[in-house]
């Protein structure tokens, strides 16, 4: 037994020395001498102090053991890590009516006229070839739109939108034809440039000055292309109401002065046909609205589970009892990968566990911002006891606890109390996408 002692202590020297500052107390340079001998027959010659690989007489290709670019040994423990997606909900816009309701062009004037001309009783009078134009006043059309949204959207800027505005006119009888007429959508609906056949748009206004259209029985509609809402420019107090997480939004449609022009031989074959009052209508509606994108404050419920690892391929020499490993520096490594355009924000606990205690490190992104990871984002966060980083150039965030978690040989490590949060900031988020949120770590 005394043949093969001193070169344990040889052994058990390098096995302690790795990542670690040299202890004088086991520096072969003081008092020992670079000759062993045996039994006092033998001498083996070691050089002065310079170090055996432990690769050389242990097989570490199956433990945690590891070999740096630079020679060093190191532990590195990887956990599995894990991945969490979440799906943005498939929020539509429903269908809106607007309506002048029954509305009457008051002909007095040319029944007058006509009694004037053929007599007081019309019933029997031919109807004569007249053209008729009076003026009329605008009037404006109330439009209420009011939608309840997903709960994950806490806020709403602006929707795009592939839709349509309706707009309607039709009389109760014959035909006329209307001259001078606007009409202004409001500002908050985003109309995208009408058809020339239809008139001239004013985009900073959202006004159409319809050229003249005639009108019948069955209407004349046109049909404005909407692209979106921005709710910037809703009236105060409304669009998204947070506390009924829906928006409401109280406006007008405004129709503006106008003439009605018509031809007699329109309305019938007698005189009489002709009535102080005729019937029409304005109406319309948002139709066909699709939802292309948003741009929203976005909380979705993002679940990471906890992870554990059990340390079970230490060498054999490292899991004796007795054995103490002086880890100067140990290094935390958390990758992260973020696809989906929010700003995540993660706090954990990273712990280790041993026969006696289970010591752990708390690291939050309000106290480590390098833990926010901006949208569609792929990185690497590095912390060690010391802000040194002894396996690359990459660098480390300090945490001194660190230290604690390898104080003593680990039977396991793992990561709990994870929350994942997001900032409160706008982004454009798309109906029905999933997105994902990945993250892996390790302590060597």
């Amino acid at each position: 037994m005394k043949k093969i002692r001193p070169i344990w202590i040889v052994i058990f020297t390098l096995a302690v020395l790795f990542n670690s500052c040299v202890n004088s107390d086991y520096d072969l340079t003081n008092s020992i001498s670079p000759r062993t001998a045996i039994e006092g027959e033998l001498s083996l010659p070691i050089g002065q102090s310079e170090f055996i690989s432990i690769s050389d007489f242990l097989d570490i290709s199956s433990t945690n053991l590891q070999i740096s670019t630079d020679g060093d040994y190191y532990l590195e423990f990887s956990g599995t890590g894990e991945q969490a997606s979440y799906t943005t909900a498939d929020f539509t816009i429903g269908n809106y009516t607007f309506t002048s309701g029954d509305q009457n062009f008051d002909l007095t004037e040319l029944v007058s006229i006509l009694r004037t001309n053929y007599g007081s009783s019309l019933a029997n009078v031919d109807m004569p070839d007249l053209d008729y134009s009076q003026a009329e006043s605008g009037q404006s059309l109330d439009v209420t739109f009011e939608e309840s949204l997903p709960e994950e959207i806490a806020d709403v800027k602006s929707i795009s939108i592939s839709g349509t505005v309706k707009f309607v006119t039709s009389v109760k009888k014959g035909k006329v034809t209307i001259q001078g007429m606007s009409v202004q959508i409001p500002q908050w609906l985003v109309i995208e440039d009408v058809p020339s056949s239809y008139g001239t748009f004013d985009s900073s206004t959202n006004t159409i000055s319809l050229s003249d259209y005639e009108v019948t029985t069955s209407g004349t509609e046109f049909l404005f292309p909407l692209k979106g809402m921005d709710l910037s420019k809703v009236p105060e107090g409304e669009g998204f109401i947070a506390s009924e997480h829906k928006i409401v939004v109280n406006s007008q449609v405004a129709v503006s002065d106008f003439t009605v022009k018509l031809n007699t031989l329109d309305f019938g074959t007698k005189a009489s046909e002709i009535t102080s009052a005729l019937g029409y209508e304005f109406s319309g509606s948002l139709t066909e609205c699709q939802v292309q994108s948003a741009e929203v404050v976005f909380s979705p419920n993002i679940s990471i589970s906890e992870q554990y690892q059990a340390i079970d391929e230490l060498p054999e020499f490292l899991s004796e009892e007795g054995i103490s490993i002086d880890l100067y520096n140990p290094i935390l490594s958390v990758q992260l990968d973020n696809n989906s355009p929010l700003t995540v924000r993660l706090g954990a606990e990273v712990y280790t566990t041993n026969s006696t205690s289970s010591p752990s490190v708390s690291l939050n992104w309000a106290d480590y911002p390098e833990l926010v990871v901006e949208g569609e984002v792929e990185k690497e966060v590095n912390f060690s006891r010391t802000g040194e980083n002894f396996l690359s150039s990459a660098s480390c965030v300090a945490v001194p606890a660190l230290g604690d978690l390898l104080a003593t040989v680990p039977t396991g490590f793992g990561i709990r109390n994870l929350e994942v949060s997001t900032a409160d900031e706008f982004i454009t988020a798309y109906p029905n996408t999933t997105y994902t949120f990945t993250y892996g770590y390790s302590l060597t």
